[in-house]
């Protein structure tokens, strides 16, 4: 947000202190506080008159990226803001004539079920959320960033989240143009919606009674696609980074007609401040309190399941099935699945 807060904060004739139970919410929640008022002489009498203030909290979603070529290539943004709450609150019982020590009010408010998750991709491309707390009467401004967390997702569709998950493939196989027979894949998992410290667990199962080559490995990843879209129409992408963040490669024993393969791959964990995994990163915030909208401390990469909004983060199980062979290609299918951070009394809701 940059080094000048003027647009943020103004407390030229009165002083404003926020202070909230937490930093990180889920959607539902209710964060609550107090907002301490420290005025100025010049502005004492304007609030006995019309002791009132606005709480807003504001979603701000931003990215960048790279249009055009030659002399004509520039940095093209992309934006979109909107109040998430937007009420006006009536402290007239917490006036005083004796302001020194200033007007301690008690806030709450719920956040709305459908705000989107704070996201950072590094590089300008985030969604960050904003509590404010203004003063029109007596030109008074003060603003605090904390940081929403994702839900599972509502799942009427039952698209999304799933039980019970079976992919079958079948992959035929040609060597130089020569068939090389055909290989069967089945791949099962419990669920595809996981809490971020949860085990995924899942079985492969090979048939290769008909495939005329051999399969040197099987590797199963855990891959997150960061997708910035485009402003009218969210499912189409103007970007899309990819990474691996965890695999595993399973050497297979050669010449067996059948493999069967029973394990499981997880979300790396650091307990870097800087980590991607964001229950670490959550939990930093919440030890920090609510930053300053030019905190230096406020850095840090955050990718949490999301969806249909300008940036969204898919996760999928990829499964690369590898032959023993330069002269084919490797076989591939992705399974999505879905995290959230773990919060029992709002999981069976979306499930």
């Amino acid at each position: 947000m940059g080094g000048d807060t003027s647009k943020y904060n103004n407390e030229k004739n009165l002083s404003i202190k926020i202070e909230s139970n937490k930093v990180c919410y889920f959607p539902g929640e209710i964060m609550s506080g107090t907002i301490t008022l420290f005025p100025l002489i010049k502005s004492f009498e304007k609030i006995m008159a019309n002791p009132k203030l606005n709480i807003i909290i504001t979603e701000f979603k931003h990215y960048s990226y790279k249009r055009g070529s030659g002399k004509s290539r520039h940095n093209e943004i992309v934006k979109e803001e909107r109040n998430l709450i937007n009420t006006s609150t009536d402290f007239g019982n917490f006036v005083s004539m004796e302001y020194s020590a200033g007007f301690k009010i008690p806030f709450s408010v719920q956040i709305p079920n459908d705000a989107y998750p704070t996201i950072n991709f590094g590089w300008g491309d985030f969604v960050k959320h904003s509590f404010i707390v203004e003063l029109p009467d007596v030109e008074a401004k003060r603003t605090k960033i904390f940081a929403i967390k994702n839900n599972f997702p509502n799942n009427l569709d039952n698209t999304l989240l799933r039980i019970k998950i079976e992919e079958n493939k079948e992959y035929k196989k040609s060597k130089l143009f020569v068939g090389k027979g055909s290989c069967l894949i089945n791949f099962k998992m419990p669920k595809n919606y996981f809490f971020y410290n949860e085990k995924i667990p899942f079985e492969v199962n090979l048939d290769c009674s008909n495939l005329k080559m051999e399969i040197k490995s099987v590797k199963i990843s855990l891959l997150r696609k960061a997708k910035r879209n485009k402003k009218k129409d969210y499912s189409k992408a103007e970007d899309t980074s990819r990474e691996i963040i965890n695999k595993k490669i399973i050497d297979l024993q050669k010449g067996l007609n059948n493999y069967h393969i029973s394990d499981f791959i997880e979300f790396p964990i650091s307990s870097d401040y800087n980590s991607v995994y964001p229950p670490n990163v959550y939990k930093s915030f919440d030890e920090h309190g609510l930053f300053e909208v030019n905190d230096s401390k406020f850095k840090f990469y955050l990718y949490p399941s999301t969806y249909n909004g300008l940036l969204s983060v898919d996760y999928f199980i990829d499964l690369n099935v590898n032959f023993d062979s330069s002269l084919t290609f490797d076989e591939e299918f992705l399974v999505p699945i879905y995290f959230s951070a773990n919060f029992e009394s709002n999981y069976n809701k979306f499930i």
